[in-house]
């Protein structure tokens, strides 16, 4: 759900801002896991239920997230020719593999999803050193 802002201020660097939003997300996923196992495993077995969750569920990448890279961007944190929309879409993707495969799937515990998680972004950032 995109509609909850991360209830810490922005962080000084990309690879910290990306691991708290994670860390945000991976915990909020833990409220909503049985509710998502159902509509997954509908939503695999019946093509008319898959479409109907598409159209109720919002699947678009979180603007909050947005917000907070562009402050980062205008601190010169994050180079200016830097797309933070594919940063957003990005993270989105990855969070969606972390959620589908790591937590529901693999039963991987909240603590080791993160590590690896923020292990991930860490690599990752170093693509976009001011």
């Amino acid at each position: 759900v995109c509609d909850e802002e991360i209830p810490t201020p922005p962080k000084e660097t990309l690879a910290d801002e990306l691991c708290r939003y994670t860390e945000f997300k991976i915990n909020k996923a833990k409220e909503r896991s049985h509710f998502a196992k159902i509509i997954i495993t509908q939503a695999l077995t019946d093509n008319k239920f898959r479409k109907k969750a598409l159209e109720k569920i919002p699947m678009f990448m979180d603007p909050h997230l947005l917000q907070r890279l562009t402050l980062l961007q205008e601190k010169g944190k994050i180079p200016a020719d830097a797309h933070l929309m594919d940063i957003c879409v990005d993270m989105d993707n990855y969070m969606h593999g972390v959620f589908l495969f790591d937590l529901i799937l693999r039963e991987t515990p909240e603590e080791k999803a993160i590590a690896d998680t923020s292990r991930f972004i860490r690599h990752y950032a170093k693509g976009f050193k001011s």
